[in-house]
């Protein structure tokens, strides 16, 4: 059906405007003549009406939608059929922008507004994780932050390529994709996605988030090229320039961190994000949902937590003094917290830029070349008290 301004659909929702559209789907305003709620709602374009993997995808991101929840992730309030017999997913209109615009306007965050926002983030990814769910296609475009003051104040959006991998000793369940195909955004992704690997997982994730978390806080993305060719190139070399040369002040613990999310072996990177969890929320006391550990096919291995978790969690002071920042940033906040998640629950939500009421795209960010520092153990699935 034709989408115009002024068209009612589902027999109760008055268009306004489009938002945004992509590949697959296109996303309008609308009141919702029954409630006079402002919604968004998400269609199939046209052409990919015509694609069957298309519509399954988009019957299977509602589906989970509606079954699973995060407050940190846009809420998808139901699936609507449209008068030809199509669904749309009626969700939350959100008013904001991306932390894509946010960095484009302002670029390097604060270290106290970067782990305010952070953590939120790392709560949803975490979650999702925790859940089975690999997202595979983070970016600040895929991060929202409202315009009204909230306790939760940052959704994640855009799970339409999301990875589902079930439990240990489950069938795994079928990939949103084919097997096979790189998927994503070129400068946020890992090596294993640029080489197409088959057995994608959550460190995928992991690396997405040390993009961006070297972007917020120096204000660049980490890899960065003429062409998409050397954006790749730069990514499997792990060709950057660390965080401690460009943003030498920054707390050591936060360059480590970053460090190990960007390590070009995935055996190497962190594999759980409660590690990174605890150290960004030293630096914020936004109360933010913790998580359970990912999970991971059957068979594979960790190293003890305990002991990959105990360098991070030293005294602040301590760490600030090592790198001789002084005072430069906050002390420890200390805070009550949620209750333990355990297994949290993730949704999937539409694209990025779909929702936005006011966003831009960021320029590219130019960034030199040199080695990523040494790793530090990796985390294991042991529940933090």
């Amino acid at each position: 059906m034709e989408l115009i301004a002024n068209t009612v659909v589902a027999g109760r929702f008055r268009l306004v405007r489009k938002l945004g559209e992509g590949g697959m789907g296109v996303v309008w305003s609308a009141i919702d003549e029954r409630t006079t709620d402002a919604v968004a709602l998400k269609f199939l374009r046209g052409e990919a009406l015509a694609e069957s993997d298309a519509i399954r995808r988009f019957q299977r991101e509602a589906k989970t939608a509606l079954r699973l929840s995060h407050p940190n992730i846009i809420r998808v309030r139901e699936v609507v059929d449209l008068e030809d017999g199509t669904p749309a997913m009626l969700m939350d209109l959100l008013e904001g922008q991306s932390l894509a615009a946010r960095l484009a306007h302002e670029g390097a965050l604060t270290v106290p507004e970067f782990a305010r926002i952070f953590l939120q983030i790392l709560s949803a990814v975490g979650s999702a994780h925790a859940a089975g769910v690999v997202h595979r296609d983070l970016k600040p475009d895929n991060v929202f932050l409202l315009s009204e003051g909230s306790e939760h104040d940052v959704r994640v959006l855009d799970f339409g390529i999301a990875k589902f991998r079930a439990p240990e000793g489950e069938g795994a369940t079928t990939a949103l994709t084919g097997t096979g195909a790189m998927l994503g955004t070129p400068f946020y992704m890992a090596p294993e996605q640029v080489f197409g690997e088959r057995d994608l997982d959550h460190r995928a994730d992991v690396w997405a988030l040390g993009v961006i978390m070297y972007e917020c806080l120096s204000g660049r993305r980490p890899f960065a090229g003429d062409n998409f060719g050397q954006v790749f190139k730069a990514i499997t070399r792990g060709e950057l320039t660390p965080l401690s040369v460009i943003a030498s002040r920054l707390p050591r613990d936060l360059i480590d961190v970053c460090a190990r999310m960007l390590e070009v072996e995935r055996d190497k990177r962190i594999s759980d994000l409660r590690v990174v969890f605890e150290i960004v929320r030293r630096y914020t006391d936004v109360d933010a949902l913790v998580f359970s550990a990912p999970t991971l096919p059957a068979g594979s291995s960790r190293d003890d937590f305990a002991e990959a978790l105990a360098p991070t969690l030293a005294d602040t002071g301590a760490a600030l003094a090592r790198s001789g920042q002084g005072s430069a940033f906050p002390a420890p906040v200390t805070t009550t917290r949620w209750p333990y998640l355990a297994g949290a629950a993730v949704l999937l939500a539409l694209g990025g830029t779909a929702l936005v009421v006011s966003q831009q795209d960021p320029p590219p960010r130019a960034a030199a070349s040199t080695a990523v520092s040494t790793p530090a153990p990796e985390p294991s699935p042991v529940a933090i008290p």
